[in-house]
């Protein structure tokens, strides 16, 4: 194996930095890939990035080669390997999952191809075509660094990959591997262009960075409402000749009496006051409009998510013409259909195009995941779009 490893530590030390903080850090501290993984732990988060790339990837495609379906490579993919830190075996389909969660998520997810026709990743693929692909493996851009100068991708090196991995054998841990771009397929999050990009590191952004100020505005609402009907009970004790009875020195009096009145409301739900001397009444607070100011709010989270009321909230979006469920599982089959065609149809393209002979048309057929046939109904349909 003659691939290229950067053994000087000072420029080592500096890649590895730059994996580990990203280009900068967080605005709540912590470095990005933290940032990250925190707001990830949210319900909310969690479903705006894994919802679209869950339901893509549900179903096998199919493979048409020269308009034809070929089961064959459906058949080899399945029986290729992954490469996992994971215990469990992991499904071809499972790796383009993480693949794409990787991209959402911390903005690239890559890929890494093992193809028959050489063991050196540092070279550009053959295409002779008619290759196998021995094996696969997914890296999160916190391990791969992107050499814009050498036109290269590297490999962060670590541990887990000495363990008799079949990717790179055994090397230094902590060294960097060069991989051609033709032997990796990236996976992007929020696409960047020219000089956004290189002041990136030439990494893309994560999807939360266009999703989170619409969440943090949506939280901070619910926040501030549950505040404000939380303390709707709160009430104003009126004393006569208040500001006398301060100045005579008797706030002890009048602190012990407001006590009084707490526990009498604590305890029998109730007071007894004087009726010509004091008046105890409740705060009357206006929540007119509220409710349409919340929905406005969901609304924009709603709309940047790119996913439909009952994916997102569990309920159908109050504002819209009342539909059917089962046209709301039509509606977002449509949605996944569009998704897949957007950000997969080309990755698996180049996926098996070298596995072919040459000037073969490829083709990716997804299966819309409402569509009835012989071995499934629409309830189970329904089901899978979680209607």
């Amino acid at each position: 194996m003659d691939n290229t490893f950067i053994q000087d530590s000072t420029l080592l030390n500096n890649v590895i930095n730059q994996f580990v903080d990203l280009g900068g850090v967080s605005p709540n501290g912590g470095t990005s890939t933290e940032y990250y993984d925190r707001m990830f732990l949210d319900g909310l988060i969690h479903k705006v990035v894994t919802t679209l790339p869950l339901d893509a990837t549900k179903l096998e495609p199919k493979f048409l080669v020269n308009g034809s379906e070929d089961k064959s490579i459906n058949k080899t993919l399945n029986n290729t390997k992954v490469i996992s830190r994971s215990l469990d075996d992991i499904a071809w389909l499972d790796a383009i999952y993480q693949a794409v969660i990787f991209g959402r998520l911390y903005g690239d997810g890559f890929l890494i191809v093992g193809y028959s026709d050489t063991a050196d990743l540092s070279k550009p693929l053959s295409n002779r075509g008619n290759l196998k692909i021995k094996w696969l493996t997914v890296r999160s851009r916190r391990e791969v660094s992107i050499d814009i100068v050498k036109r290269c991708y590297q490999l962060l090196v670590s541990d887990y990959d000495n363990n008799g991995s079949e990717l790179i054998g055994k090397v230094p841990s902590t060294s960097l591997m060069n991989i051609h771009p033709s032997r990796v397929i990236r996976f992007k999050g929020l696409e960047i262009y020219e000089q956004a990009l290189a002041q990136n590191s030439y990494y893309n952004r994560s999807i939360l960075d266009l999703v989170y100020p619409y969440f943090c505005k949506y939280k901070s609402t619910i926040e501030s409402l549950d505040k404000m009907v939380g303390s709707h009970s709160a009430f104003s004790y009126g004393i006569n000749d208040l500001s006398v009875m301060v100045k005579q020195g008797k706030s002890d009096l009048i602190k012990n009496r407001f006590e009084l009145i707490l526990k009498s409301i604590a305890r029998i739900g109730g007071v007894a006051y004087d009726k010509n001397n004091e008046e105890v009444s409740y705060i009357q607070r206006n929540y007119g409009g509220l409710n349409d100011l919340v929905e406005q709010i969901k609304g924009s989270l709603l709309a940047i998510s790119g996913l439909p009321a009952y994916k997102l909230w569990g309920t159908s979006n109050s504002g819209a013409m009342s539909t059917s469920a089962t046209q709301e599982a039509v509606d977002y089959a449509q949605i996944v259909s569009t998704y897949q065609q957007a950000e997969l149809d080309n990755p698996l393209v180049r996926l098996i195009k070298p596995t072919l002979a040459p000037d073969t048309n490829l083709t990716v057929e997804f299966r819309n995941l409402y569509q009835t046939s012989e071995s499934s109904n629409s309830e189970n349909n329904l089901d899978k779009l979680g209607v």
